[in-house]
């Protein structure tokens, strides 16, 4: 803990908790000083362009009278709970098919072999903008300038639905917090910077809002008992 050890934070840092409590070797709010949030990007509900679907409901009804199957890459990921939660609430079901990645799973879904995946803005848009996926829904609160005809799940009705990939800052427990509001000075610093939020956008991920530490550590939390609410909505084990 003396400033020179990070952890590129994602959200499994935060699922991890709820999915593997039993072989968990780490708390991620007790081992862990949050330092800052860097950057948001949104999930979307994607299907293959060949899919005689539109919407949402329309997958839907179109679901409950077939046998599909949805993209994963691990289990216990947003992508993994994210769509199993989906699934409880609109009362359909479908099989996960596992991937070791999502290249190899996007492959599959642009092809047909699956019919369905919550996928990433940055996977997504390239494929999307090709026309090899549609987008059915896009899992935030607002619409997304890059892809705003695709309504968004509050307007769906399915405000639950509503998951957020994020990026940030980790150290080690007991770090110094004269290190920790260095880093997070700085790290502001460049967020504030225009042509690094112009390269983020272009990846499709929004710079974060200027946050300190302490704005940090509360959005790990409440991320923990999100995930926590979710598991346990959708009845989901990996462990």
């Amino acid at each position: 803990p003396d400033g020179y050890t990070w952890l590129a934070a994602s959200p499994p840092t935060t699922i991890q908790p709820s999915v593997r409590p039993t072989t968990l070797r780490y708390d991620p709010l007790r081992d862990f000083e949050a330092v800052a949030l860097v950057g948001t990007s949104p999930f979307l509900f994607v299907v293959p362009a060949t899919l005689p679907v539109g919407t949402l409901d329309e997958f839907v009804a179109y679901a409950k009278t077939r046998d599909l199957s949805y993209a994963g890459s691990a289990r216990g990921t947003v992508v993994h709970l994210a769509t199993e939660l989906f699934l409880h609430d609109a009362g359909i079901r479908m099989e996960a098919i596992g991937y070791q990645g999502q290249p190899s799973a996007i492959a599959d879904l642009v092809t047909g072999r699956v019919q369905f995946m919550t996928l990433g803005m940055i996977l997504a848009e390239p494929q999307l903008t090709a026309g090899k996926l549609k987008a059915l829904a896009i899992l935030d609160r607002q619409r997304h300038p890059h892809l705003p005809a695709v309504p968004t799940v509050v307007e769906l009705k399915q405000p639950a639905l509503v998951m957020l990939t994020w990026f940030g800052i980790a150290m080690p427990a007991k770090t110094p917090s004269a290190i920790v509001a260095r880093v997070n000075a700085e790290v502001m610093k460049v967020l504030a910077m225009p042509d690094v939020v112009a390269k983020l956008q272009a990846m499709g991920v929004d710079a974060a809002r200027p946050n300190t530490p302490a704005d940090f550590a509360t959005y790990l939390k409440d991320d923990v008992a999100r995930w926590r609410s979710v598991v346990k909505t959708a009845n989901i084990a990996v462990d």
